[in-house]
């Protein structure tokens, strides 16, 4: 899909910097995966997602059966040992077919997302595992021999930070649950002392030690550098996202605006609407079309059924960062207007996915106790075990069309498109993603046509990337990273207006379709100039400047164009509307 896996793959392999936050551990992982000797590199780690998705369905299982467990002490008829493995495979189903989660098993990107999932799994296995572990000799030194489990949870949860952390944070009340938990068992709450303190920072820091990763190979300069991490203002700025951050208004600082007067209350009603109309209205949609009704029904009855048990505190504790989460969503801006608005906020809402499917399972557990109560007969175990198999095979039959990706190449044959566009030693500015991070893939993972000095159009914003491409290609003749300039769209327009005027004359120039940084501050600033398409992308007209032969759009590679399901999907429609505005498969 259309989702950056290309370049998860190119980081991976060449060991590069991502986007900001940059997901240090997940380009180790995926270096590692890399090395396997099985196919090519989009194989093998688009193979690594569907393991770490696999992986999380598997821990989620027994996630479930650990918490049914529980319940069952306290069931004056417990169920025994098989419906509650059954009622836990079913939720980990429910959560394999789930049609985000699904989907991210499918592509490299996926990785990201799905390893974040395993890891806050991990993390809540090793607090069932603390909360149910026998007591030590002493109960007041050893925290009634668990502390272990605590450790553990602590240092994975530490790691979530390096990857996508913004996900992790709103699981801390996690940590702070069984914590506080801990502390109750002994005989008074006290400040925990110096040894206890120590191991808590030894194993933090071993946690997020992989962020070290981002400064230390950013000062080898890799081709994929993104943020550019080498100095502590990039590392802050890259970790944190402030590259972005002007784009993402909260309605908290909007509101502080208002007191303050900086701001006025139709700007803060504009933000609230915008943000209900942009994110707002997609999360019940989310859990529709991921989960389904009868999913949905069951995670409903769950959530009845665990408030009237003994173990409320578990389940705030497993709501309070799922309400976080939508609070979140619903409070700043942080998915960007456009075609794939709905496709950000189906990533961000993954771990919903999980508790739901949780919930579900509880909802199945309680089912099961009501029919237990009809007696022993097999009517209520073949009705039950009807129902723990048709409820995920109807999320399967319904999701299975509409992520099928056995025929999806479109973006991987729209990267090679580019490059069939563009003569030889051409300077092409990417203008999106469909763009860059293809090429990054073709010239970095494949080794193919390093002849184009290619040039992502966004990056001109920054000191660091201007300064990447003055490095990378030296002949352009650009000096702006040395420039002091007002603002960012000041140094973007003084780069390019630099690139295009040095090498007009003496190399072809192209652009793509899509409404970048380019089309916005120096095509809109320069209306006289003239251009025409080659392919699927456009040349600056100068005749002066050899070109090679034009492409016509007949000469495309359009694979399973008309014919892959999943070629409707949100993420694929730029993509899609530069072929319709060529004509093809019309």
């Amino acid at each position: 899909m259309d989702d950056d896996s290309a370049e998860t793959i190119t980081a991976g392999v060449t060991l590069g910097l991502q986007h900001p936050p940059g997901y240090p551990t997940d380009a180790l992982l995926t270096h590692l995966a890399s090395l396997a000797p099985l196919g090519n590199h989009c194989f093998r780690i688009n193979l690594l997602s569907a393991l770490l998705a696999s992986l999380g369905v598997l821990l989620l299982a027994i996630n479930i059966f650990l918490l049914l467990k529980i319940f069952e002490k306290n069931q004056k008829s417990p169920l025994g040992k098989w419906p509650l493995i059954f009622c836990a495979s079913a939720g980990g189903l429910l959560l394999a077919f789930s049609k985000t989660y699904w989907e991210k098993a499918l592509g490299a990107k996926g990785s990201i997302y799905l390893l974040q999932t395993v890891i806050l799994l991990a993390v809540l296995y090793c607090l069932i595992r603390h909360e149910s572990a026998p007591p030590g000799k002493n109960p007041k030194r050893d925290n009634n021999g668990s502390s272990k489990w605590f450790y553990s949870a602590f240092f994975i949860f530490a790691a979530g930070f390096t990857n996508h952390w913004e996900t992790q944070i709103v699981f801390l009340p996690f940590l702070l649950f069984f914590g506080v938990q801990t502390e109750r068992r002994k005989a008074t709450l006290q400040i925990p002392g110096l040894k206890s303190l120590s191991s808590f920072l030894s194993f933090g820091l071993l946690g997020v030690s992989p962020l070290l990763y981002l400064p230390l190979r950013a000062h080898l300069y890799p081709v994929l550098n993104l943020g550019a991490p080498d100095n502590l203002v990039n590392f802050t700025a890259d970790i944190f996202r402030k590259y972005v951050s002007g784009r993402e208004a909260g309605l908290l600082d909007t509101f502080f605006h208002y007191l303050e007067g900086t701001s006025n209350y139709q700007q803060l009603s504009d933000l609230f609407f915008s943000i209900v109309d942009r994110q707002g209205r997609h999360i019940s949609a989310h859990f529709w079309e991921d989960l389904k009704g009868p999913a949905l029904f069951f995670a409903a009855w769950g959530l009845w059924y665990w408030r009237r048990t003994s173990q409320n505190k578990l389940l705030l504790v497993l709501l309070l960062p799922f309400l976080l989460l939508l609070s979140a969503l619903c409070s700043k801006s942080w998915i960007p207007a456009g075609l794939t608005g709905r496709w950000y906020m189906d990533n961000f809402l993954l771990p919903g996915n999980w508790i739901v499917a949780l919930l579900a399972a509880v909802g199945f557990y309680s089912l099961g106790n009501k029919l237990s109560n009809l007696g022993n007969g097999p009517f209520p175990r073949i009705l039950m075990a009807l129902l723990l198999f048709v409820v995920p095979l109807h999320l399967c039959l319904f999701n299975y069309q509409a992520i099928d990706e056995e025929k999806q190449v479109l973006r991987f044959d729209y990267g090679a498109n580019l490059l069939k566009s563009i003569p030889k030693n051409s300077i092409f500015f990417s203008e999106a993603e469909e763009d860059y991070f293809p090429l990054y893939y073709f010239q970095n993972v494949e080794v193919k046509r390093l002849d184009v000095k290619m040039i992502p159009t966004f990056i001109l914003f920054e000191t660091w990337g201007v300064r990447q491409i003055q490095d990378l290609y030296p002949t352009l003749g650009l000096t702006a990273a040395s420039g002091d300039f007002p603002g960012q769209i000041a140094r973007l327009t003084f780069a390019t207006s630099e690139i295009i005027e040095k090498n007009l004359n003496h190399n072809p120039i192209f652009f793509s379709y899509f409404d970048g940084a380019l089309h916005r501050f120096y095509l809109s600033s320069h209306p006289s100039l003239l251009f025409r398409k080659s392919g699927v992308i456009f040349e600056f007209a100068s005749p002066e400047a050899p070109r090679g032969q034009w492409l016509d759009y007949g000469q495309l590679r359009t694979r399973h164009f008309m014919d892959c399901p999943s070629n409707n999907h949100e993420s694929l429609k730029g993509i899609l509307r530069v072929y319709q505005g060529l004509g093809v498969g019309s």
